[in-house]
């Protein structure tokens, strides 16, 4: 039998990510890679800081919120708040989680909402388990939209995009050039 969505198809309005159900739709490896960064570098849920340091031209708050959900692998944010941390490890661990209820891939919560002290206390628990160490934080340097088309032009590293790239390997490669 097929699906109500499969009869009609999208529809003036609908978001052509709803009809995507991949990791990324509508985002680049690029975009992806420098997001991960950038929440590394700001924070999850500092998605003002993160527009306005002009690395991801073009996305939308809304855009920034709903793929962090993606990488994360769940639909709450809340005990990832202003926390600076590895989207990889949280994903990987997510991934590996059998108890809990999915939609599109994603955990989503079946429970009510979080007290305020349970809340702190899962935030300290992944601080913990998936935060970033200050020096990492400090080495990295994320591109402002531009100067990405400029710094290929120059022949900056092509495996890896410059936006990608910490300080450390910046001098590393500039020493070898």
């Amino acid at each position: 039998m097929a699906s109500p969505i499969s009869k009609r198809g999208p529809r003036v309005g609908d978001s052509a990510s709803l009809w995507n159900f991949t990791l990324v739709p509508g985002w680049s490896n690029e975009e992806v890679a420098t997001l991960k960064l950038a929440l590394m570098k700001f924070g999850v849920g500092m998605w003002k800081e993160i527009v306005e340091s002009g690395c991801l031209p073009g996305k939308l708050i809304q855009q920034l919120n709903g793929q962090t959900q993606r990488l994360l692998g769940q639909q709450s944010l809340a005990a990832f708040t202003r926390l600076r941390i590895d989207v990889d490890k949280v994903r990987a661990f997510n991934l590996l989680k059998t108890d809990v209820k999915r939609k599109n891939g994603l955990i989503i919560n079946e429970g009510g909402v979080l007290s305020k002290d349970e809340r702190e206390r899962q935030r300290k628990e992944n601080e913990k388990d998936y935060g970033v160490d200050q020096a990492t934080i400090d080495s990295i340097e994320l591109e402002v939209a531009g100067a990405r088309q400029a710094s290929t032009a120059l022949g900056a590293c092509p495996d890896r995009p410059h936006s990608m790239r910490t300080k450390a390997l910046n001098k590393q490669l500039d020493g070898a050039a």
